[in-house]
């Protein structure tokens, strides 16, 4: 479960970060009173759960009132990444001295946490990353004894954050680390993690996913809980999906044989284009609707029954 922007700032919150003044808009006649309250110069956010809006125009900065209602005339109630958005959340403009980046995620094949801490943040971080691989640092953490200060002290160190923020990013690191722990995420980020002109942190932009079966001990979580359309009707279905980038579905009753197909398609020089268990499902219509699923995929060429 990936919350909104606004969400996981309130989260952020009450793990003693920094965030951004701001409001949630849901009607334009809103808008207003909170550029008022916040402004004159804000920036404007869509508040959808698909990664990439701000280079899709879902982030927009706003100098006066008249830019922001052009802002929320292009953005609220239309469609982006594939969302609708629903609701904006303006916030006040930030004076940046500087941006990083810090995650903690899931390594499944470590099979424990890795925290990532960056010396540049932003929406161009993948590419940075990519480019100047020297900019991110990352440490395992055993869950069995958590996150030592000396490991937060290494990352601030192996990123070459400068000396003036690392006290406090170290304490950030720590942080987040905890509200990770504590919230059953299965990845969390503050991207940009904004260094203002005046040195304070402040968490600019956040995303935070929950792991789905930890949602029964974190009912705060549930209560957010927002399906998208495809969410909705695989949940209606009552069988596990997860979409992939391959071109040929898979329709399956057990997660063994679904693996079984996706090795021999790879095999075979194919990819996969979701992985699928319909399980006790395949009694109660959920074939129909895996199948509806994937043939609403323009991306599938085929579609193998296992």
């Amino acid at each position: 479960m990936r919350l909104l922007e606004y969400q996981a700032k309130e989260i952020l919150g009450g793990f003693d970060f920094a965030v951004p003044l701001g409001a949630v808009l849901r009607a334009p006649r809103d808008l207003e009173g909170i550029v008022r309250q916040f402004g004159p110069r804000v920036v404007v956010k869509a508040q959808i759960r698909q990664g990439g809006r701000g280079k899709a125009g879902g982030v927009v900065l706003a100098d006066d009132l008249a830019d922001a209602r052009s802002a929320v005339g292009r953005l609220l109630g239309r469609p982006l990444l594939g969302e609708t958005v629903g609701s904006l959340l303006v916030e006040e403009r930030l004076d940046i001295a500087g941006e990083l980046y810090l995650g903690v995620t899931t390594d499944r094949e470590r099979g424990c946490p890795m925290v990532i801490v960056g010396s540049a943040g932003g929406v161009e971080v993948e590419r940075i990353a990519a480019e100047r691989p020297e900019t991110l640092a990352r440490a395992a953490v055993d869950v069995a004894y958590g996150l030592g200060d000396f490991q937060a002290r290494y990352l601030v160190r192996e990123a070459g954050l400068p000396e003036e923020v690392a006290a406090g990013v170290v304490q950030a690191i720590k942080d987040l680390y905890r509200l990770y722990r504590r919230c059953d995420a299965t990845f969390v980020e503050i991207n940009p993690l904004v260094v203002t002109a005046d040195g304070e942190l402040v968490a600019a932009d956040a995303r935070l996913d929950v792991d789905d079966a930890a949602l029964f001990r974190q009912p705060r979580f549930a209560d957010l809980r927002e399906l998208t359309p495809l969410e909705a009707k695989v949940e209606k279905g009552g069988f596990h999906y997860v979409e992939m980038e391959g071109d040929v579905g898979i329709i399956s009753t057990g997660s063994g044989a679904c693996m079984a197909v996706m090795d021999l398609l790879g095999a075979a020089g194919a990819r996969p284009a979701n992985f699928m268990e319909l399980g006790q499902s395949m009694g109660t219509g959920g074939a129909e609707v895996a199948a509806e699923v994937l043939l609403d995929r323009s991306d599938i060429r085929a579609i193998l029954v296992a």
